[in-house]
């Protein structure tokens, strides 16, 4: 290296308070190496070009192509102009490659400081590809907030922004560069601290007087707000509970949900997220499976909610504490120590200091198919499932995110609750997402551009908004369920929008693949998120598809068992416990996109065959498209197993159905042998259906 050259490079270190780490990695290569990095600002050009070795050269689109002063300065990089929608004009950059060189590259011609990608070039892919060279991908943060950034959203800005840059081992040039990208910004983000920790430095960033969140009952916080009351708040709580013990909480979608959640993680102990709408019963399990010792709610909640009665019955297991009683315990000392320590909240982390592998929250799947799960995320689970979520979901700090979703859910408390607030996104809570002709017009107020919710909720959103509701809605994500058709098409008839529908587990925190702007296909759940590895194994009887595996860093640490002392254990499989099971039967196209098939406990055995009960229930929506339908299997003397349709279409019959088998051509095992019509398909708290309830029900 050159004087000059590392002179340069310790300007850039030090001006831009630069870290990199394994830069080995760009010249350790002796076949040649292509450089690819996102691009946020003008100052990307000379940070990533301070880094190169001598005799490199960096390919550069004619509209980014720099002054020749700035040519002069980097004069041991040579600069090519290309137009890069044209192969001829990447002929050079193989030759350069095939000499043994390192060529650097920014796919996105147009700057994003949203944490997703733009409109991904992969021209030089094919060039790469006729040689022996390499890829190396690298993310760069923190040039987002230079003064030469996009204007596009309002960041906090500044001359010499603190910026690092993550570079990846070397790959072999086969894999689009929107995915190494998004490899790249996981790696950046792993392992970087705890839940409070993110929240202290996203505050940090933007402001800590910037108003982040609101509610239905009129309260506003900013980020100094949240730290000041979830710190009275957990000093109080601190006081009945130990570190690391599981706390229940059971609160709706709100900003004292919000508190109380981060009073738990200031402190370390573990919030157990309640399910308040699967009873008693159900809840008494979880706290014995969780062995919950004290449940954290709310008396006006409790009354609202009707929830009195289920309530006094968990109070003869466990310890409820209303946070109201807490007001009494409150002192003026308690509200001076936490004004003083939400000017340096990140004090707290040198008291007690949660590592990224602690166990952070505690949810319950849903129970729609039997008894719920006690599943334990990590810090690290949910803060890289986050980045995954944003290489693919744009977020900026314009944006105003509905969340309706309850905090209980792992798609409410992920994508609903954590994405907007660590991201730097205003968020309006409403506690209940069946209020289908207020949510639309809550829209409408807060001028919401992000909501998320699932098949159900949607399609009520949609039949009962105005079009002019949802005019500000730039993205609109669902989850949980299948979304059918005529939702879908509902959105794009009525509101010109189109629903990007997502795929997860509460055991992948939860999210899986997801369709957006770049990668979408109706009839999908999109492509798999960065870092997730996947696995299809044969399923006997079924031909369509097969059981879906998967292994990354937002899988789950694994389940609370009963009698397990409060550890989680992971399931045992044939691949091994670092793969979760899926139990859904899918179908990967070449591009990578997940088509749900249907779930292994989801189909019944007729005649021999294996038939998807998810089958019959999109026959059942083609034919009724404004009424719910839901399949379950019932015991038949004679065949063993057979198909029963329960719809809220009450003149219902076979014949309808039949018809339109015959019509698309389909087997007659896809005909159900019972239909009964129901005032209603029993749900559970997120929209999903309820199967568990609903055989109840029909047995009865």
């Amino acid at each position: 290296m050159s004087l000059k050259q590392k002179l340069v490079s310790l300007f850039v270190r030090f001006r831009y308070r630069f870290h990199c780490g394994d830069k080995d990695n760009l010249t350790k290569n002796r076949h040649g190496c292509l450089v690819i990095c996102n691009h946020q600002a003008k100052i990307d050009l000379p940070i990533l070009a301070s880094l190169l070795p001598e005799n490199s050269c960096f390919i550069v689109a004619e509209e980014m192509f720099p002054s020749a002063i700035f040519r002069w300065f980097f004069s041991w990089v040579e600069f090519i102009t290309v137009d890069s929608m044209v192969a001829q004009d990447w002929a050079h950059l193989a030759l350069h490659l095939n000499n043994g060189g390192v060529a650097a590259f920014f796919p996105e011609l147009t700057p994003s400081t949203d944490g997703s990608f733009a409109k991904i070039i992969d021209t030089p892919l094919k060039a790469v590809q006729k040689t022996s060279a390499v890829v190396v991908a690298c993310y760069l943060s923190g040039s987002q907030y230079h003064y030469s950034s996009s204007r596009e959203q309002s960041l906090p800005r500044h001359f010499f922004p603190k910026t690092s840059l993550t570079i990846l081992p070397p790959q072999p040039p086969g894999t689009l560069f929107y995915d190494l990208l998004g490899n790249a910004l996981l790696a950046h983000f792993q392992g970087q601290g705890n839940l409070w920790g993110a929240l202290c430095r996203v505050g940090r960033i933007y402001g800590h007087s910037q108003l982040v969140v609101s509610d239905s009952t009129g309260v506003e916080l900013s980020y100094r707000q949240i730290y000041m009351r979830s710190l009275i708040l957990g000093r109080i709580v601190a006081k009945i509970t130990k570190p690391c013990e599981i706390v229940g909480m059971m609160m709706p979608t709100s900003a004292g949900g919000l508190l109380t959640f981060f009073a738990l993680q200031a402190f370390a102990r573990i919030p157990a997220l309640l399910n308040f709408t699967s009873g008693a019963k159900l809840l008494l399990a979880a706290c014995k499976t969780g062995e919950i010792k004290t449940i954290l709610t709310s008396r006006v909640f409790v009354k609202k909610a009707g929830l009195t009665a289920m309530v006094e019955q968990l109070g003869r297991g466990v310890n409820i504490v209303y946070l109201e009683d807490f007001r009494l315990q409150i002192g003026l000392m308690d509200k001076l120590q936490g004004f003083v320590a939400s000017f340096w909240p990140e004090s707290r982390l040198s008291a007690i200091a949660s590592k990224p592998g602690d166990t952070a929250v505690v949810l319950f799947t849903s129970g729609s198919e039997g008894d719920p799960k006690g599943v334990v995320l990590s810090h690290d689970n949910l803060l890289c499932n986050l980045q995954q979520i944003r290489a693919r979901i744009a977020l900026n700090s314009d944006d105003i995110f509905l969340n309706v979703l309850p905090i209980f859910h792992a798609f409410g408390l992920t994508v609903g609750t954590l994405a907007p607030l660590l991201a730097g996104v205003r968020c309006h809570y409403h506690p209940s997402p069946l209020d289908y002709k207020k949510i639309p017009e809550l829209a409408s107020q807060i001028k919401a551009t992000i909501l998320a919710g699932t098949n159900t909720f949607l399609a009520g959103y949609g039949r009962s908004a105005n079009p002019y509701d949802f005019h500000t809605l730039r993205v609109v994500v669902a989850g949980a369920e299948a979304l059918r058709e005529d939702t879908r098409k509902l959105w794009v008839e009525k509101y010109g929008i189109r629903i990007f529908e997502g795929y997860g587990a509460t055991e992948a925190s939860p999210v899986l693949a997801v369709n957006c702007e770049v990668f979408n296909r109706a009839t999908t759940v999109g492509r798999f998120l960065p870092g997730i590895e996947y696995k299809i194994m044969p399923v006997v009887g079924i031909n369509e598809g097969g059981l879906l595996f998967v292994k990354g860093v937002n899988i789950m640490q694994g389940y609370l068992e009963m009698g397990g002392g409060g550890k989680p254990s992971m399931p045992k499989n044939e691949l091994g416990p670092e793969w979760y099971d899926s139990g859904d039967v899918v179908v990967i196209d070449e591009l990578g996109f997940v088509k749900i098939v249907g779930r292994v406990k989801r189909f019944a055995k007729i005649a021999g065959e294996m038939v998807s009960l998810s089958g019959v229930e999109s026959i059942a929506a083609s034919v009724w498209p404004d009424f719910q339908h839901a399949v379950v299997v019932i015991t038949d003397t004679k065949k063993g197993e057979s198909l029963c349709l329960a719809t809220t279409k009450q003149d219902a019959t076979k014949n309808d159905l039949l018809t339109h088998i015959n019509a698309v051509g389909l087997s007659k095992l896809y005909l159900p042998s019972q239909v009964i019509s129901v005032d209603e398909i029993p749900l559970n708290g997120v929209g999903k259906i309820d199967y568990t309830a609903l055989t109840t029900l029909i047995e009865s």
